[in-house]
């Protein structure tokens, strides 16, 4: 099995779609529309219809999914919505409260006066008309609406920030599982070789030409790589349960992942870079995180609104309460029988309790939590940033040398095969050459999926979208 650069990409293909029959694949995408989930993004997400078994997802697709139906995402949309309807609540400070009332009162039986005289009594009133009433709290007015809309400002990038993570996550999941499928496919081949080899060493042994060592190391062999599929399949099939768990489908089909397009355009690794490298004008990595990541937004807005609180919080004692209401209708012995009437009050309230003092204290610590917060996040940031780039550049050496050590293993296990064939040479060579060359393919098959991770990781370390 021939794994060079030009003709990987075929084999990868030919890996996906072996025994899949053409209808499967003529209806991908017909049978993907059908599990596609109609909301705006905001509706609870559920389970999608049970698609054909073998259906295949392409890479767009699966982020498509992560996008519409993952539950942290739901979850995160669904935080925004309660932020966004408190800032609503906020900003409502300011407009008087409109009632209609109708009351009615009635008192029988015995009152006592001013003088402390008790008097047998039967009266009664009734009102009904429309009020106003303003009770405007100028500290919470003031502050408590900014703050709140930095508060929606800070839910907003972190639901920008769950999105990113989850269509990361789902790329993550369905290049494991692509890789997994490649594995299967060589540990399959693999087997085919070798009960090849152990039918050959039957028949030179029952000829009298081989030895029965050699048969039964023959027959060692096959078994050891028939372990090695049983393996590979059971890797494919967790693969495929956790992406399909992420993306909120059914773990118990057989899913498969179609290999993206970009593993036919591999070239010598710095085509990421490269475009990083054109956009980044004179920032560095860093600087370029530390102005897209959205949880970095999201910091940056929560020590906005903590501050906000904070100088509501110590400007609050100088702050009064104002209180203001106004009634108009009708006042008389009955609902039926009143005359017109008009109550207007005002009033000015200074709330000067000690727990304010407590409360002005708690709201600057918060305030210096923030900031904190602040600090170690974009430290983990940098951190990420650099992580993610050495690994990025590391992923391009490693395919090289992968690379490299597959040519040689195919040209050991050829030689070490034509010795073995020709008497030259041992069995237990061409086994060991043979073991070599599958190995060294697994390892180009990961190191080409591991350069597209590289890629997600670093993009997602610098908060872009792709």
């Amino acid at each position: 099995m021939n794994l060079r650069a030009g003709a990987f990409y075929p084999l990868l293909f030919l890996i996906v779609v072996s025994c899949r029959s053409s209808h499967v694949v003529g209806e991908t995408q017909a049978d993907f529309d059908r599990i596609q989930v109609e909301q705006d993004g905001r509706d609870e997400p559920h389970v999608p219809s049970a698609p054909p078994i073998g259906l295949l997802l392409q890479l767009d697709q699966v982020l498509k999914l992560a996008q519409d139906q993952g539950l942290d995402l739901a979850l995160a949309r669904a935080r925004q919505d309660v932020s966004a309807a408190e800032a609503q609540i906020a900003r409502a400070a300011w407009i008087p409260e409109l009632s209609l009332s109708a009351d009615l009162w009635d008192n029988e039986g015995v009152v006592q006066s001013t003088e402390g005289e008790f008097l047998d009594v039967n009266k009664r009133n009734a009102t009904l008309g429309v009020g106003l009433s303003l009770e405007l709290d100028l500290a919470e007015a003031l502050f408590g609406p900014r703050s709140a809309s930095a508060r929606l400002a800070a839910q907003r990038s972190a639901t920008d920030a769950v999105r990113q993570s989850t269509r990361q996550r789902a790329a993550i999941l369905f290049l494991d599982l692509l890789e997994a499928q490649f594995a299967q496919e060589i540990a399959t081949e693999a087997r085919a070789h070798a009960q090849e080899m152990e039918r050959v060493e039957r028949t030179r042994f029952e000829s009298g030409s081989g030895l029965e060592v050699d048969y039964q190391r023959a027959q060692a062999h096959t078994a050891q790589v028939g372990a090695l599929v049983v393996d590979s399949n059971t890797t494919r099939a967790m693969a495929a349960a956790r992406l399909a768990q992420h993306l909120n489908l059914d773990p118990t089909r057989d899913w498969q992942a179609q290999a993206p397009r970009v593993l036919e355009q591999w070239s010598d690794g710095n085509d990421l870079l490269g475009d990083l490298e054109v956009g980044a004008g004179d920032l560095s990595l860093a600087e370029r995180a530390e102005r897209q990541r959205p949880e970095l937004a999201a910091a940056r807005a929560r020590l906005r609104a903590a501050r906000l609180d904070a100088r509501g919080e110590s400007r609050r004692w100088l702050l009064p309460t104002l209180h203001a209401s106004v009634f108009e209708g009708k006042f008389g012995p009955d609902l039926n029988d009143g005359a017109d009437s008009t109550v207007t009050a005002a009033g000015v309230t200074w709330n000067l309790a000690l727990g304010m003092a407590g409360q002005a204290q708690r709201a600057r610590a918060r305030e210096a939590q923030a900031r904190f917060e602040l600090a170690r996040l974009s430290r983990l940031v940098q951190a990420q940033v650099a992580a993610a780039h050495i690994s990025y550049k590391a992923s391009a050496s490693r395919h090289d040398l992968a690379q490299a050590r597959l040519n040689a293993a195919e040209a050991g296990a050829l030689l070490a095969e034509q010795r073995h064939a020709a008497g030259a040479g041992l069995l237990l060579e061409a086994l060991a050459a043979q073991s070599d060359r599958v190995s060294a393919s697994m390892e180009v098959v990961s190191a080409r999926v591991d350069r597209l991770r590289a890629s997600w990781n670093l993009t997602r370390a610098l908060g872009m979208e792709r």
